[in-house]
C-alpha cells in the first residue's frame, strides 16, 4: 500500500505555537510520507493568525492548504479536514501547544506497519505523561476511561484523545454528528463500536491554562451524553449505508479489537 498522510492543523488565534506546531511536523516527520499539510482556520481567527497561516503556504516542499471551516466549532473544523483532505491517512491536531507534536512521526512509522488499523496515542501508558493536570481532572479522566472501557468492552485505555493516524475511508464512512469537544470521544467510540483494529502507542500531553474557571465536572457533562448516545445507537447506523462492505471491511483487514458491542 502507497501510504500518504495528511495532516490538519486546527487554529484560531495561535501565531508562534502554530509556527512551531507546523515546522515540528516538518522536522521530525519523513516529508515523503506526507501528502499535504492542511492549516484549518476559523471565524474567530485573529489578523495575526490567518497572517501566520498564510505565510506557512510558502514553507518546505510539502503542499500546504489554507483552508477557512465554513461552520464553527472544533468538531467541525475536524469534519470539513476529513472531507478534504487527499491522502490515505489522516492526523488531526490543534496549534495549541497541548500535543505532543513528535508523537506523529512515531504514529506514521506505526500505521506503515499496520495500514489497515487505526494508531491512536494515550497518555495512560505511561507514567508522568498529563503535565500540568490538577488532580481533580486527573482523577476524571482516569474514572471516565474506565468507564468507557466498561460501557464499550474495550481495552482502549484513552477515548478521550483523538490524536490518531487513521485510514480516510474509515473515519469517511462513520456517522460523526459532534460539532464541538465531543467529537474527539465520538470519533473514537465510533471507530471502536465499528469493529476496527486500534492500536494505542504512548505520548505525553500539556496542559495550557486557558483562564476558565468552569467546573470540570460540568465539563464532563456533554461527553457522558454522548458516550450514552453511541453506546445505545444500533450498529448499523454507527456507519454510513453504502460506504462499507460490512462483510470484507477492508479498513479491519480481518483484525478486531475486544468491542462485541
Amino acid at each position: 500500500m502507497n501510504m500518504s498522510v495528511s495532516i490538519a492543523i486546527m487554529t484560531s488565534n495561535e501565531t508562534d505555537l502554530l509556527r512551531k506546531t507546523f515546522n515540528t511536523v516538518l522536522s521530525t516527520c519523513n516529508q515523503g510520507d506526507l501528502r499535504e499539510v492542511i492549516i484549518v482556520t476559523c471565524a474567530k481567527s485573529t489578523p495575526e493568525n490567518l497572517e501566520t497561516a498564510e505565510s506557512l503556504t510558502r514553507c518546505g516542499d510539502v503542499p500546504v492548504i489554507l483552508y477557512r471551516q465554513k461552520k464553527p466549532h472544533i468538531g467541525n473544523a475536524c469534519q470539513e479536514a476529513i472531507s478534504i483532505a487527499r491522502g490515505t491517512h489522516i492526523i488531526m491536531m490543534p496549534a495549541d501547544g497541548e500535543i505532543e507534536i513528535e508523537a506523529a512521526a512515531r504514529m506514521i512509522e506505526a500505521a506503515r506497519q499496520h495500514p489497515d488499523s487505526v494508531i491512536t496515542t494515550s497518555r495512560w501508558l505511561n507514567p508522568n505523561s498529563f503535565q500540568g493536570y490538577g488532580k481533580l481532572k486527573h482523577a476524571l479522566n482516569f474514572t471516565f476511561n474506565r468507564l468507557m472501557g466498561v460501557m464499550f468492552n474495550t481495552d482502549q485505555t484513552d477515548v478521550t484523545n483523538v490524536y490518531q493516524i487513521a485510514p480516510l475511508p474509515l473515519l469517511r464512512s462513520l456517522n460523526l454528528r459532534a460539532e464541538r469537544e465531543a467529537f474527539y470521544l465520538e470519533c473514537m467510540l465510533k471507530i471502536i463500536r465499528a469493529g476496527c483494529k486500534t492500536i494505542e502507542i504512548p505520548c505525553t500531553w500539556s496542559l495550557r491554562d486557558d483562564g476558565k474557571a468552569k467546573s470540570e465536572i460540568l465539563k464532563c457533562l456533554p461527553y457522558i451524553k454522548t458516550a450514552f448516545r453511541i453506546r445505545f445507537t444500533p450498529r448499523s447506523r454507527i456507519v454510513k449505508r453504502g460506504t462499507i462492505d460490512e462483510k470484507e471491511h477492508i479498513l479491519c483487514s480481518g483484525e478486531f479489537n475486544n468491542s462485541k458491542l
